[in-house]
Parts: structure tokens; sequence; C-alpha cells
């Protein structure tokens, strides 16, 4: 948060972050409550990624397994219903956290080989692994349209050229952790 208030302060230009937690996380309560304070966290969108587990829980009004992030043990049972209230009322109050489904994202995982997806890009545009970030670039499309009509030609170029530019910044990118170039590229 402070990165991007710095980058802020160096121009116009405003950072993007986004923070998921899973809803089996022991620190779930503490995040879900990060944003009651709207000035805590102002350059980061916060969501909890949840499970079908977890929605099933929540309609039977069962407790839910809470796993420690490292071993994977199980350190704690919550009530799934009293966590999705937190998440229901504090959405209401101040729009976060979001969700994200984790089970929905990973059945249309198109390279399950590199592991499950577990967050988003900060507008969540597009899921994402732990460790990767995106590069997005746009196209104007009114540009391309003449007297009713598509310039396709025009247009297959300017996609040609700004896919190469995204991945051209992708290949100049150099991060000081390992596993985010590695991912990236």
């Amino acid at each position: 948060n402070n990165a991007s208030d710095l980058i802020r302060s160096r121009g116009n230009r405003k950072g993007a972050n986004m923070a998921i937690i899973r809803c089996d996380h022991p620190n779930i309560i503490d995040f879900i409550g990060a944003k009651e304070n709207v000035a805590n966290l102002k350059n980061f969108n916060i969501s909890v990624g949840i499970t079908d587990k977890f929605l099933d829980a929540v309609k039977k009004r069962e407790d839910y397994e809470i796993y420690d992030s490292h071993s994977n043990k199980v350190v704690n049972k919550y009530n799934a219903r009293k966590i999705f209230d937190m998440i229901i009322s504090t959405a209401w109050k101040n729009g976060e956290p979001g969700l994200l489904f984790l089970d929905n994202i990973n059945k249309k995982n198109p390279t399950p080989e590199l592991g499950e997806l577990d967050t988003t890009s900060s507008c969540a545009e597009m899921p994402l692994y732990s460790y990767e970030g995106c590069f997005l670039g746009s196209i104007n499309l009114e540009k391309f349209v003449k007297e009713d009509k598509i310039d396709y030609d025009r247009l297959k170029i300017v996609v040609i050229l700004a896919v190469r530019f995204l991945d051209n910044s992708i290949d100049a990118a150099n991060y000081k952790i390992e596993k985010v170039n590695e991912m990236i590229k």
C-alpha cells in the first residue's frame, strides 16, 4: 500500500493491487475487516477466495476447517455462516471484500499443470497463479470504424503490434523476487 502511495506521489500514475485470502486461512476474520476503515489499504482491492466446500457449509450452517497455510494442518474451525455473514456485512458497508470462486476458476484452468489459480489481476480481469502478474493493454475499437464498417486490415496490424508490445514488456520486466520472474515469463 505504501509503495503505491510513493508511486502516486511521484506522478499521477496510481498503483493497482489485489489482496486475496482463502476462506480457510487462519487470518480470515482480520482480513474481512481490514478495510472497515476506508483509509486502510486504499490502494488495494481485497477479496476472499471461497470454495464449494465452504459454500456447502454456509448452506448447512456448519463449521468448516481452518488450515495453517504452511503445514496444511487443521488449526481451527469456524462457523461458515457466521464468516459468510461477516463478508456480506462488510461488503455492504464499503464494497469489499469481493468474492473469488476458487473452484469455479480452476474448473476452466487452461494450464492446470502449473498449479491452481488462486488470485486475479487487480480488477479481476483474469485469474492468476501465486507470484504471477499480468500485463494489460487495450485497443480502442472505435478508432477502427469508418462509415459504419470495421477496418479489419488496420485492426489486424494493430493487434499484432499490441501483442508484440506486451510480449516485449514481459521480456523486459525484471523483478526482485525470482519466483515472480519465473511465473511471469
